[in-house]
Order: C-alpha cells, then sequence, then structure tokens
C-alpha cells in the first residue's frame, strides 16, 4: 500500500510538471506571436489602416522606421466606388452600367504618417522625401493591366511623427484597341499595388 502511495505522488508530481511546462510554452507562443504582430511598427515597416474606414474611403498608412511599406488597395472595397462602374475615359456616353452609376475615373484619398517609436529626441523636427509608386493590376485580366492608369498626387515631403500628409490617386481606363478586349476587362476588378519610401 505505501508503494502506490509513492507511485501516485510521483504520477502527480509528473503530471504537474508537464502541466507547468504547458503553460509555459502557450505562453511562450503568445509572447512570440505578439512580437511579430507589432514589432513591424516599432521597428520597421508600419502599419495600413483598411480603405473603408469611419469616413467612407478614409484609409491611411503608417510608415514606420523602415522607411517603405507596400500597400495594396483593392477598389472594390472601396465605398466611395460602390454601386459604381469604371468605364475607360470618353466611353461614359456609351457604356452601360447594368444598374450602376458609370465613372471615367476612380478617385482614392490615403493619409500617410511616418512614425517612429517616441522618447527618442534626435527625431524633433526631421523631415524627408516621400515617394510613391504604384502598379495595377486588373484581376482576371492581368494581361490587359497596362489599360489602368494611376495618376498620383502626392505632397514631396513628410514629417517624422508629423501631421499626416494626403496622397491622392485617380484611377482611369485607357481604351482597349479592339472591342474583344473590352468585353475581356468589362466588370473585372482592379487593384493598386503602392509602395510609400522615404529618402
Amino acid at each position: 500500500m505505501v508503494r502506490s502511495h509513492k507511485d501516485d505522488s510521483k504520477k502527480r508530481r509528473a503530471l504537474s510538471y508537464s502541466l507547468f511546462l504547458l503553460i509555459l510554452l502557450v505562453i511562450l507562443a503568445f509572447v512570440i506571436f505578439h512580437l511579430m504582430l507589432f514589432s513591424d511598427m516599432q521597428g520597421g515597416k508600419g502599419l495600413v489602416r483598411k480603405p473603408g474606414g469611419t469616413t467612407g474611403d478614409d484609409s491611411g498608412v503608417i510608415i514606420g522606421g523602415g522607411k517603405s511599406i507596400d500597400t495594396i488597395i483593392d477598389l472594390s472595397q472601396l465605398n466611395s466606388l460602390e454601386n459604381k462602374a469604371l468605364v475607360p475615359a470618353g466611353t461614359k456616353e456609351l457604356s452601360t452600367g447594368y444598374g450602376r452609376e458609370i465613372v471615367e475615373e476612380a478617385v482614392l484619398e490615403v493619409s500617410v504618417s511616418w512614425a517612429e517609436e517616441s522618447g527618442n529626441d534626435s527625431n524633433i523636427n526631421v523631415s524627408g522625401t516621400l515617394n510613391v509608386f504604384s502598379t495595377a493590376i486588373i484581376e482576371g485580366a492581368v494581361e490587359y493591366s497596362e489599360l489602368a492608369k494611376i495618376e498620383i498626387i502626392a505632397p514631396e515631403n513628410i514629417s517624422l511623427n508629423g501631421d499626416p500628409v494626403l496622397v491622392k490617386f485617380i484611377i482611369t481606363l485607357a481604351e482597349p484597341s479592339e472591342e474583344v478586349d473590352y468585353s475581356r476587362i468589362i466588370g473585372k476588378n482592379i487593384k493598386i499595388f503602392t509602395t510609400y519610401h522615404i529618402n
């Protein structure tokens, strides 16, 4: 009988030890996940807020210490284009929107900030040159993506930990040379791949 009591005691200690290790592993996994999720904002890339925020298409990009961030703007997700059909420039009168309003351009403004960790006094009154590069892809008709044109209106400078600046995107479609090409892009979604970089 004494022997089984010792065996039970050993089993309980082993179980307690195993439970302790399991809890420790879960906490460690949570800490690693948290660091992976939030480390880009503190030391590197930045943060992208989804378009379609509190004021419609009010979207925001915060560039982190890495001074560069890549984003994707999905035109189908923008409130300003809800129930609208983007058609090639000069074809509005000839186009059918199938119940949607026909537009020849899509306009989007993105609020861009440059922020690094606070507490660094050497970052006071620092400014940089903001460069914005974009490429448009027509989903389901990638071979026609050159028909999607993007005009970017952006300020030249941005201040570290200063007020956000507005970057304006004007997206238009060029008219395809052949009618068969037009039928291949009609109704297709456009995604804008954008890089914000600070020199």
